[in-house]
């Protein structure tokens, strides 16, 4: 389990350890002696807990790492902090882990590239076939009467 999907750590039953995770699931460890349980339980909260400075996460100094890389630094790593094809990799690979119908009913859209028309959004999403497209339409229509 991912460190940052861990919601919360209980100690249940002496000798039981249970893991909330955010996405509902609950992982459940059995230890031989109640101390390890809690030795445990510790060790997870501290890791789980959240920095006291914003500053501390790795991924805003990586980020800043990347914005001031040298140019023989460049080719390396600085193309992990811009969108690329790799996006568009995990994008496909999620939706056939989650079993999208791609050949009928889904397609991955690339409308919102660059968070052009929503920022909270993905720049690549799973969308019906043609959903985009006839949105799109109505609203060229729209902007035809108008």
């Amino acid at each position: 389990v991912p460190l940052r999907l861990i919601e919360s750590v209980e100690s249940r039953e002496m000798f039981q350890l249970h893991i909330i995770c955010k996405d509902s699931k609950v992982v459940r460890c059995h230890f031989a002696t109640f101390k390890q349980c809690q030795e445990w339980v510790k060790r997870l909260n501290w890791a789980i807990a959240h920095p006291s400075r914003l500053e501390d996460l790795f991924a805003l100094a990586y980020h800043a790492w990347c914005l001031g890389a040298s140019a023989d630094d460049e080719d390396q790593h600085v193309h992990l902090c811009r969108p690329g094809d790799h996006v568009r990799h995990r994008m496909e690979m999620e939706v056939r882990r989650m079993g999208f119908d791609t050949q009928n009913v889904w397609r991955v859209s690339d409308i919102n590239c660059n968070y052009k028309y929503v920022c909270g959004v993905p720049p690549l999403a799973p969308v019906v076939e043609n959903a985009v497209s006839v949105c799109s339409h109505d609203a060229a229509q729209t902007m035809d009467v108008v």
